[in-house]
């Protein structure tokens, strides 16, 4: 019995996106150097219950994987897309990627904040307006924790044009502290109208992505 080539897989996708996404998620190569594109069939699990079939065409000496969907919310997402081969062979890689609001529109600070920001781990507390305490400067995989009520005390306005901004796949509240992850550091460019009371949410655009 003569086995099929194996297929190796790797992700291509951003860190972060706007709510309505299109291109790369994942390139692929396969052993076997007589391979033609027509071997093959992808499928995008977009972490939000939606699959649908990828596109593939031949990029670098393998092949890339592109797809194009739209969140119903913000938050962390699990893509995961599987390649199969017609001789048997399959690959499957996936990465999480952050859906940031159309165009890429973040909100870090404000009454409604639980609303407005879903997570992959569930909903945040209500009393949860978006800031937290921190001993140093951010970094992916560390934890954090903020006061209940409004939050850890917000800085005094006017923020700068861009700042650094957590985002969080899990927050919770036990007792009287709320505590929450790090999936990404980005970097916002602010917008105008912010102000330290939660009324006065805290907006912005995604500039860059830290980790």
């Amino acid at each position: 019995m003569v086995s099929d080539a194996p297929l190796s897989a790797a992700f291509a996708g951003p860190a972060v996106s706007g709510q309505s996404f299109s291109g790369q998620v994942a390139s692929f190569t396969d052993a076997n150097p007589f391979g033609s594109l027509a071997d093959f069939t992808a499928s995008i699990d977009w972490g939000d219950s939606s699959q649908l079939a990828g596109a593939i065409v031949p990029a670098g000496g393998g092949y890339s994987v592109s797809g194009s969907h739209s969140y119903a919310s913000t938050g962390p997402f699990t893509i995961t897309t599987t390649i199969h081969d017609v001789g048997g062979s399959s690959a499957s890689n996936a990465f999480v990627t952050t859906a940031a609001g159309t165009a890429g529109t973040v909100t870090f600070w404000g009454a409604q904040w639980w609303k407005e920001n879903i997570l992959s781990g569930g909903s945040a507390p209500a009393s949860f307006k978006g800031f937290a305490q921190a001993s140093g400067a951010p970094m992916c995989g560390m934890n954090w924790t903020a006061a209940p009520g409004n939050s850890s005390n917000p800085p005094q306005p006017p923020f700068p044009d861009y700042m650094a901004v957590i985002v969080s796949s899990t927050i919770t509240k036990s007792g009287s502290t709320i505590s929450g992850d790090t999936e990404h550091v980005i970097i916002v460019k602010t917008n105008p109208g912010y102000a330290s009371d939660p009324g006065s949410a805290g907006t912005g655009t995604v500039a860059a992505v830290i980790c």
